[in-house]
């Protein structure tokens, strides 16, 4: 078998998945490696987490009703959704934000992570094929899956907002 060119291997399924679930679980780690967390970061990357995969999960299953994207996959595939896809974004939009706005502005950590989703789903192809109206859902995702996880992250770590956080 001939070696893969640059541009097949960006394009492999495989390769796809893997780097989706591995990519924001290492820089997860390296975020840890820096700064050892206490207990309440640690309840605030659980707390983000949870809420990141309870709503990235309904984030997906209405982009694939509303055409904002669907999933070509097999295997691991929970309702449509590849579950590594589903891991790897629940983290990348929980723990990860949680673990950073430790020593950074929320900001910018949420600024950033937006735009890493942004430039990321396109070559995501051919695992995730974007529909023509795929920012409305980015948007719809930003604001109702990553943006409360970095609240709720911020605010479990502060011990802040308990009603708010256990409505959650």
């Amino acid at each position: 078998m001939p070696p893969l060119t640059p541009a097949a291997a960006a394009a492999d399924p495989a390769l796809i998945r893997a780097a989706a679930l591995f990519a924001p679980a290492l820089a997860l780690v390296a975020a840890l490696a820096l700064r050892r967390p206490t207990a309440a970061d640690t309840a605030a990357a659980v707390v983000a987490t949870a809420w990141s995969a309870a709503t990235v999960f309904a984030l997906n299953i209405a982009a694939l009703r509303l055409g904002w994207w669907t999933f070509d996959a097999h295997g691991a595939v929970v309702r449509g959704v590849p579950a590594d896809l589903w891991l790897g974004w629940s983290l990348l939009w929980g723990a990860l934000p949680a673990v950073l706005i430790r020593t950074l502005p929320a900001t910018l950590v949420v600024a950033v992570l937006a735009w890493l989703d942004l430039i990321l789903m396109p070559p995501a192809e051919p695992v995730v094929r974007l529909g023509g109206a795929w920012l409305l859902g980015e948007g719809a995702g930003i604001a109702a899956c990553l943006v409360p996880a970095v609240a709720l992250a911020r605010w479990t770590r502060l011990d802040r907002h308990r009603p708010v956080r256990a409505a959650a």
